[in-house]
This record gives C-alpha cells, sequence and structure tokens, in this order.
C-alpha cells in the first residue's frame, strides 16, 4: 500500500528507505503487488535488484469510471467491478484495487470468484478506522497517527460536513510527528480535548507535554487538557450539540480507550 514517513527510527529518515526495508518482503520471480501510484524509487530498485515481478499500480492495474461503475482493469484485459465499500476511509478504493490485484496474482492457485470478491470487499470492515459510534452528535473513531493518516481524516472531514462544530479527542506517543498531524488537520477542529496516555504505555505522552507541542503548531486554538483519554471523551460528549461531531484519533490506544470505556 502506500508508503510514508513513520518508525523513521527503525526504517530510515525517508520515502527512499523506507521502500527498500518493504522492498524485503519480494522474492525472485515471484509477485509483488505495489498499490501506490507515486512509490518511492529506493522502493522500486531494490525490487529491481530482488527480481520480483512487480504488478504496480497505473500500469499493471488501475481503477477507473465506466458506465455508472467503478472498474478495476488489469493490462492482461481481466476487469472486475468494485462494489461500494463498508470501509470509509478515501483511501479504501486504492486499498481495495490493491488486494483484488493480489487475488489476480493468485489466480492460478485460488479460484478467480468475481462474486466472492465483491462480498469480501461490500462487508469488509476493521475496527477504529473511521468506525461511527453513534449520531446526535456524531460520533467517531480513527487511529490515524502519523501525518499521511491525518491527511486521510482532514479529506473524509471535508467529504462529510456537519452543520455544527467538530470536537477533537487527542493523543499521541512520544515518537509520533505532532505537528506533522496537528497540520493536516488545521482549520478543521473547533475544539480540542486531549488527553494523555502516559497512564497506559510508556511510549504515551502526558497531556502537558502534549500540549506544549499543540500549542507551538496552533497558537490561537483553545486546548481543553484531561488527564486521560476517557476524561476527554466525557467533555466532548458533554460539550457537543446534536448537530456536532466528536472525532477520537491519535493513536490505537486513543481508540482503544474510547471503545473500552
Amino acid at each position: 500500500t502506500t508508503i510514508d514517513l513513520d518508525h523513521m527510527q527503525w526504517l530510515g529518515p525517508d520515502r527512499d528507505s523506507i521502500g527498500r526495508e518493504k522492498a524485503g518482503i519480494a522474492r525472485a520471480g515471484h509477485p509483488v503487488v505495489v498499490g501506490e501510484d507515486d512509490p518511492p524509487q529506493g522502493l522500486l530498485s531494490a525490487l529491481a535488484t530482488v527480481g520480483a515481478d512487480v504488478e504496480r499500480a497505473g500500469q499493471a492495474f488501475s481503477v477507473h469510471a465506466r458506465d455508472g461503475q467503478t472498474l478495476w482493469s488489469h493490462s492482461d484485459g481481466a476487469a472486475f467491478a468494485l462494489p461500494d465499500l463498508a470501509l470509509d476511509a478515501p483511501c479504501q478504493q486504492a486499498n481495495a484495487a490493491s488486494a483484488v490485484a493480489a487475488l489476480h496474482a493468485l489466480r492460478a492457485r485460488l479460484p478467480w470468484s468475481p462474486q466472492a470478491m465483491s462480498e469480501g470487499l461490500r462487508h469488509a470492515h476493521l475496527r477504529g478506522r473511521l468506525q461511527r459510534l453513534g449520531h446526535a452528535p456524531e460520533r467517531v473513531v480513527d487511529v490515524a497517527h502519523n501525518p499521511q493518516a491525518a491527511r486521510v481524516l482532514a479529506q473524509w472531514l471535508d467529504e462529510h460536513p456537519v452543520a455544527g462544530r467538530v470536537h477533537a479527542v487527542f493523543g499521541a506517543m512520544a515518537d509520533k510527528d505532532v505537528r506533522g498531524v496537528l497540520e493536516a488537520l488545521d482549520g478543521r477542529i473547533a475544539c480540542w480535548h486531549l488527553g494523555g496516555l502516559d497512564g497506559v504505555t510508556l511510549r504515551g505522552l502526558a497531556v502537558a507535554a502534549l500540549a506544549e507541542r499543540c500549542k507551538d503548531v496552533l497558537p490561537d486554538a483553545t486546548f481543553d487538557l484531561h488527564a486521560d483519554i476517557p476524561a476527554a471523551w466525557h467533555a466532548a460528549v458533554e460539550q457537543a450539540r446534536v448537530d456536532d461531531m466528536i472525532v477520537a484519533f491519535g493513536s490505537f490506544f486513543v481508540v482503544a480507550e474510547v471503545l473500552n470505556d
């Protein structure tokens, strides 16, 4: 799937370095699906060195609209109509296209079943990925914890406007790019409810340290500070009106705290 900057202390300082690490899964003469339209050159060079059979988005396969349908097609002539997806994030169509490409690459070993693929894609879901918890106010949790995921969340918010305000419940790990996450969401959040994660993991930022980072990025924003995520979530629920939206994000730990509350 897509490659962006995360876990850089292990994977490397840039997309090329990270791409080379990701290429470690490839094997000579075997297919590897590259589901990104603009993959880092480090990934492509490493795959060429290995001698993998690269199935690349935009070249070997692509997705486009035709006759009111979203059509997946392959350079060998194979085609498949993508259904409406249960997964709601804007990136999920590209992910679905990569999954279909993987099944296409395995068609000699697994049956190529458009009906089964359609059923699977139509019903596939994953907890914590833009998961709706209720309405009036609308409540959503998302595990977005890096700038790339935050950009996807920002795009989703733009595509799902509410009549009222958007409240954010936010917590973060100490090693994450808090600046990049906040910059991606700038202008979309009316009320910030910060919660500490130091009580659930050694990597978690305490709320005071998180607030310092947030205020450095958004000096004009108002941040309400809470010792933990459940307290931040309850405060957001109490303040929100029926036409508002509450979005809890920033870490898998944030989502877990909300879902387990």
